[in-house]
């Protein structure tokens, strides 16, 4: 369940300016304090270098947390098909993430 710091994260990704709005976003909040990177799906790219570079490849599917709730998100966009994706929130970590480890689960 997301709180007042994060119920305003949710965005649909349906452009590359909106996949740029949304790397934004999260890197202001990570730099702030109030989110973290969890990780990365296997066949995705780290968010720290799609955020610097916006070099994301074919897909993009990390993972985030607020640090005041606990609610996890997952941004994923498939890039290389065009059809978009979502900045939203998740039950459950892929499977197979490849772990931030300078902020573990």
């Amino acid at each position: 369940m997301s709180c007042k710091s994060c119920q305003h994260i949710p965005m649909p990704i349906r452009l590359p300016k909106d996949l740029k709005a949304a790397l934004e976003k999260m890197s202001l909040l990570i730099e702030a304090g109030k989110f973290s990177s969890l990780g990365y799906a296997p066949d995705a790219r780290d968010f720290e270098y799609i955020a610097r570079t916006h070099n994301w490849g074919d897909c993009v599917e990390v993972y985030f947390s607020c640090n005041v709730c606990g609610q996890k998100y997952v941004m994923y966009a498939d890039a290389y098909h065009g059809r978009g994706g979502m900045l939203m929130p998740v039950d459950k970590l892929h499977p197979r993430l490849i772990r931030d480890e300078r902020h573990p689960v």
